[in-house]
Order: C-alpha cells, then structure tokens, then sequence
C-alpha cells in the first residue's frame, strides 16, 4: 500500500479525537481529502479559498471538472472585477476554451446579481469573446443580461446609454437582444426622465427588421404612459402621432406573449410592409399569408388591425380582415353505413325418427 494512503487516514483519526486539534485544522483536513480522496467530490473544493489556491486546485482538472469548480467557487466567494479578470486571463493560460470561459463569467454575473457600477460593466463586458455578444435569444446572451440587470438597478444617463448601445453594435452584439430587449427595457425603467427627442434617437438606434416594429411600439408606450401629463401639450401629440404612423400602438402592443414563434413572425412581417412605399397594404397581405398558418389568419388579421388602426384607412382595415380569413372547414363525409347483420333462418326440424 502506498505510504501516503496509510498514513493519512491514521493522521485524520487523531486530529479528529480531539475537539481543539480538530478545529484548529479544519482547513487542513478538507485540504488532504481533497487532494488525496479518490472518491471525493469535485465540489469539496469550493469553500472558502483565495484565487491562487483555487487555480492550483483546478490546473489538471478536465475542463468540465474546472468550469463548474470555479462556478462554485465564484458563487460563494463574489471576488472584485480585479480578481476576476486576473482569473480569467489565468484560466485561459490553462488552454480553458472561449465557450467556457464565457459560462464563467456569465455566472461571475448572476453572482453578483448584475449589480456593476458603469466602470465595472465594462470591465465585465471586456472579458466576453465576440462570440457572446451574438447569441441571438436574451437568455443566452451573457452582455445582455449584465447590461439589464445594470439599467434595472442603477440610473444610467441616457447619454451613456445610447453610447453603450452603439459600442454593442460594434461589437456584433445581436439586433433583436440589443433593440427588442435592451432598449424597451431601458424605456421602461428610464421613460419618465427622457425627453420626447431622446425617445426618438433611440428608436433611431434600432435596425432589427424582426424586431424593430414591434419594440418601437413598447418603447412608445412606455413613455406615453410615463408622460402622460406631456400629452397636455399640442406640440408633444403632434410629434407623437407623426412617430406611431410608423409603429404599432394601443393596448394590443403588450399582446404577443400569447403567441407562438411562428406567429410573431409573421404579425411583426406584416406589420413592417405597411410602411412599404408603394401598396402597402397589399404587400402586408401577401406577408401574412406566406408566412402564417391559414388556421390562425383570423386571429392575426384582427390583431394586426387592432394595433394599426391608427395608421389604417376603414377601407384597408375591412380589406384585411376580408382577404385574411381562415378557410373554412371541409365538410365531413357521412360514415359509410354498417351493412346490415344477415339474417339466419332456424333450420327446419326433421322428421322424427321411427323405432
């Protein structure tokens, strides 16, 4: 037997008979199981340990056994942005791939529930590969959700904003995250201090053709219904309509989440060629019926005309719910009747037999 495996469950013994010795090492002993336990686990090394003694312990992990080491580790210990960025420039010299190393820093995020000052979110996105940035859903998008969980927390100038928002579009972070989540969530927390030109510019920002119609509309209603007393304002109505004849409006803009994906895609389509130069309304038509299931023409007829009306003659809106209509049902063929069950007729009885 090897001589190190002998003698330390004889040295664990001892330190552990006595209260004081055990206290006093405690730290020692989950150092040697850990380091000489072949059946303890990975997560044994999580507690509480610095960054150097934390990269000695995951050197000749496997890449799986590193990332979740140093996850665990990061969600219990939440170090400075220095102290993380020296471990990710650390981790990368230990051949760590980029994919990994944006999971890692994802999870620096959410331990620190997104709470950066300004210079701390850009520390924290510079340790992001380009990669990330171009996740094309929210969830999966690492920046994103480090810059929401910042402007849902801090009050970020709006000046900074729009700088941030166009540095993520340098840096190819994808459209429909940056203008169909980032930017709707900014209004929404901010509306009640932008102007009416500040509001504009960052509409302006926004170039996701599958989400721009759509998010252009929330942005709008956030700050109507954070501005409500500037609409007293004849000036303020009259710019304000000039910008919804280009976006959805009213209460249905809220109403996608009932939707599947497919349906989305193709509500937000029509809606974008009805600002088609020439025939838009004929172009919104052939939009939806390319793209949606003609089962669900009904619904998305009459919700793409409860959220343009105010940009749809009477004439165009009975066109389209005319020219939308779901098909009806085939009528049902009658089932084939059942033949009917032959008839047996009871065999005559036979002459009786003589003895």
């Amino acid at each position: 037997m090897n001589l190190k495996h002998a003698i330390l469950p004889l040295t664990l013994a001892f330190a552990l008979a006595s209260p004081l010795i055990a206290r006093e090492n405690a730290g020692t002993q989950a150092l040697f199981h850990s380091l000489y336990s072949r059946e303890a686990p990975v997560a044994a090394s999580t507690e509480k340990m610095t960054a150097k003694q934390l990269l000695a312990q995951v050197a000749s992990l496997s890449e799986a056994e590193r990332e979740s080491t140093v996850a665990a580790w990061l969600q219990g210990n939440k170090p400075r942005i220095d102290v993380m960025e020296n471990l990710t420039e650390a981790l990368r010299i230990l051949h760590t791939s980029v994919e990994s190393l944006d999971r890692i820093v994802a999870v620096y995020g959410q331990s620190m529930n997104h709470e950066f000052t300004e210079e701390t979110l850009q520390r924290v996105l510079n340790l992001y590969s380009p990669g990330a940035f171009a996740a094309d859903s929210f969830a999966a998008n690492g920046p994103a959700n480090a810059i929401a969980g910042t402007i849902t927390k801090r009050n970020m100038p709006v000046e900074r904003f729009e700088d941030l928002m166009i540095q993520m579009s340098f840096l190819g972070m994808h459209e429909d995250v940056r203008d169909g989540e980032l930017i709707p969530a900014y209004v929404a927390e901010q509306g009640r201090k932008l102007e009416f030109r500040q509001l504009k510019f960052l509409i302006r920002l926004m170039s996701s053709r599958s989400f721009k119609s759509q998010a252009a509309g929330e942005c709008i209603h956030f700050w109507t219904m954070q501005n409500a007393g500037e609409l007293m304002k004849a000036e303020v109505r009259e710019q304000l309509t000039k910008l919804l004849y280009s976006y959805p409006s009213g209460a249905r803009v809220m109403a996608l989440d009932s939707l599947s994906a497919e349906q989305k895609t193709a509500l937000l389509e029509s809606e974008w060629h009805l600002n088609d130069l020439f025939f838009p309304v004929n172009s919104s038509i052939k939009a939806m019926r390319e793209l949606a299931n003609p089962q669900d023409y009904d619904t998305l007829a009459q919700l793409l005309v409860e959220r343009n009306a105010h940009r749809l003659e009477n004439s165009h809106q009975a066109k389209i719910l005319r020219e939308l209509k779901a098909p009806a049902p085939a009528p049902s063929e009658p089932a084939p009747a059942e033949p009917a069950p032959e008839e047996t007729v009871p065999a005559e009885p036979g002459p009786e037999e003589t003895l």
